[in-house]
């Protein structure tokens, strides 16, 4: 097997992992936020699509709005007490959400690509020795 081979095999096996946090970060908030505001039976908060989205644009991540955000609502939980319920809290866990999740996928896509030229040789041996057998 050739490294240019196994390295396909790396992006098949990885690509998967990748997938699941895109999908995570994009298409959940989609899924999940309805089904909380029927619940709930409060339609407003079906503006934390939005918020999930904002979270994961590029105008958030440079401003840090998420971390900042963060801050405000320790103060804001302190002074007004926590409770899901109340609009700035479940925004901001949206925002939270779409935040971590694309934080957590930019930096598997970096590391995927650092590793992919050390990962090669070894599932080039590894899957040398599945075909062996």
């Amino acid at each position: 097997m050739t490294d240019e081979q196994s390295v396909r095999m790396m992006n098949w096996i990885l690509g998967p992992l990748f997938l699941l946090f895109l999908l995570l970060y994009d298409v959940a908030p989609l899924i999940i936020v309805p089904i909380i505001a029927y619940f709930a039976g409060k339609l407003w908060l079906l503006n934390g699509i939005l918020f999930s989205f904002g979270g994961t644009r590029p105008i958030a991540l440079k401003l840090r709005l998420v971390p900042l955000a963060t801050a405000g609502m320790i103060v804001f939980w302190v002074y007004d007490g926590f409770s899901v319920y109340q609009s700035a809290t479940f925004f901001y866990f949206c925002a939270l959400w779409g935040y971590l999740l694309f934080q957590f996928q930019r930096i598997l896509h970096s590391v995927l690509l650092k590793r992919k030229q050390d990962l090669a040789p070894f599932l080039k041996g590894f899957l040398a020795g599945l075909d062996s057998q």
